[in-house]
């Protein structure tokens, strides 16, 4: 995170919306794009567990409306990601979001 912040104002666990996401990257530039990331650990390395938890990320960003301050300071675009880990296994679940 420390390369991006020439680009970006990072933001760690602030409290959004209604509730507290686990990290946002604010572009510098407003027409640039915003991120908005809530992790999740999956119960086992299994697809099932894996979706389930990716799912549960993105409706948290959805029902807790942490891109209430992007929006707010006038970033357009959005990207939605919920990264989920279980051991050393990874997988982004990502939903765009362009107004």
């Amino acid at each position: 995170m420390i390369g991006l912040d020439n680009s970006f104002y990072i933001h760690s666990n602030r409290e959004e919306g209604l509730g507290r996401y686990d990290l946002a990257l604010e572009p510098r530039d407003k027409s640039g794009i915003g991120y908005i990331f809530e992790f999740k650990v999956a119960n086992s390395a299994a697809t099932a567990d894996f979706d389930a938890a990716g799912a549960e990320a993105l409706a948290q960003i959805d029902k807790k409306v942490y891109e209430t301050g992007l929006r707010e300071r006038g970033i357009k675009k959005i990207i939605k990601i919920g990264m989920v880990f279980s051991g050393k296994v990874l997988k982004l679940y990502i939903i765009e979001k362009v107004d």
